[in-house]
C-alpha cells in the first residue's frame, strides 16, 4: 500500500522487501552512492536486523552441506527477486552485471532512504504497520472483543466494591 502525503511515502512492504531496504539503508546509509553486493552476501539481511552480520565473504575453504547450499540458493532468488521488486517501486536504482550474474550494482532513491529510514525504528515502523490496515476489517473485531473484555472488567470490579 502506498500513500503519498507532502512528499512522505507510506507504505508496508513485504518482509523480504522490507528487510533488504532496511539492511541497504544500515550498509549504503546516503542517498545516491552506488555499492555493489554479492547477491549470497545479502542472503542474510533476509532474517530479522539483530541476527545480521557484517555482510562479506566466507571463507573460499568452507564446506557447506547439500542442504545448506540449497537452502541458500533459494534464499538467493528471494533477495534477487525482492531487489526487483524494490527497483520496480522506485525505492532503488538497481544495476545488473550480465556477465556476473551474482553480483548487484544498487543505490537508494530519496523515496527508499526515507521509507528504510523509518523502517530502522520500532515507533515508526509500527505506525507504518498500523497506516496500512486503518482501514481493515480485523479492527471491527478487535473492538468487538476489546468492547466485550471491557464490560466484564467493569462488572468485576462493580462486584468487588459491593
Amino acid at each position: 500500500m502506498v500513500r503519498v502525503k507532502k512528499g512522505s511515502i507510506k507504505m508496508w512492504l513485504p518482509k523480504d522487501e522490507r528487510y533488504l531496504l532496511q539492511g541497504y539503508w544500515h550498509y549504503i546509509n546516503d542517498i545516491n552512492v552506488e555499492k555493489t553486493f554479492s547477491e549470497f552476501n545479502l542472503v542474510p539481511l533476509l532474517s530479522s536486523p539483530k541476527n545480521w552480520k557484517k555482510i562479506g565473504g566466507g571463507s573460499e575453504d568452507e564446506k557447506i552441506p547439500n542442504e545448506e547450499l540449497r537452502d541458500y540458493f533459494n534464499k538467493q532468488r528471494r533477495v534477487s527477486k525482492a531487489n526487483e521488486c524494490l527497483a520496480e517501486r522506485k525505492l532503488i536504482e538497481l544495476k545488473s552485471d550480465r556477465q556476473h550474474d551474482r553480483f548487484c550494482t544498487l543505490n537508494l532513491t530519496i523515496g527508499g532512504f526515507d521509507l528504510a529510514r523509518k523502517y530502522s525504528s520500532w515507533w515508526e515502523r509500527s505506525g507504518l504497520w498500523f497506516a496500512s490496515l486503518k482501514n481493515h476489517w480485523i479492527w471491527v473485531v478487535c473492538s468487538f472483543i476489546v468492547g466485550i473484555l471491557s464490560t466484564l472488567i467493569i462488572g468485576v470490579i462493580k462486584k468487588s466494591l459491593n
